[in-house]
């Protein structure tokens, strides 16, 4: 059962063809993250539950949305992903800790800085929703959105098992 407040939030594509439900989601998350610059290069910076920064940018709606047709993760990602499209409205409520249950993790160091220093990402979890939003570091010290979408119980267990937990938004009675 979904989170009354999050499934106020989810966009409903249903009754949409593929193209209008695609641009109904990059119209939604335009509208909601990038606030400066025209296309393609629209961007905007939200905050996180810590007060850090995390950058969004239009180039990053196919890596967000879309997801491969094949299970090897060396085929790009080529079909639209209505799943994680529903969603677009929960990605600035679970980064900014609005969310009871969420949960915030540090992930091992997924990239290497322009000074070829190692940068952790940042993975923040609704478990109840198996719900998983990726950051990856900025050599600035921010954050920048990379991906978000409903995970595999299994992969969930792996993410947290390499990760050490940082923050916790506590149920309130």
């Amino acid at each position: 059962m979904v989170d009354p407040y999050l499934a106020s939030l989810l966009l409903d594509l249903h009754c949409l063809s593929e193209k209008d439900a695609e641009a109904a989601t990059l119209n939604t998350y335009a509208e909601l993250y990038l606030d400066c610059g025209k296309t393609p290069r629209r961007r905007g910076t939200r905050t996180t539950h810590d007060n850090g920064n995390v950058k969004f940018v239009e180039s990053r709606f196919q890596h967000a949305f879309y997801s491969a047709t094949q299970s090897s993760r060396k085929f790009r990602k080529d079909k639209f992903d209505r799943q994680r499209a529903e969603r677009v409205g929960w990605l600035g409520p679970v980064i900014a800790g609005q969310i009871d249950g969420t949960v915030c993790y540090s992930s091992r160091p997924r990239r290497r800085s322009r000074r070829g220093v190692w940068l952790p990402g940042r993975f923040y979890l609704v478990p109840d929703e198996r719900y998983v939003v990726w950051l990856e570091s900025s050599d600035e010290g921010n954050w920048w959105f990379s991906s978000a979408y409903v995970a595999y119980y299994g992969d969930i267990r792996r993410y947290c098992r390499e990760a050490r937990l940082i923050w916790t938004k506590k149920n309130i009675p």
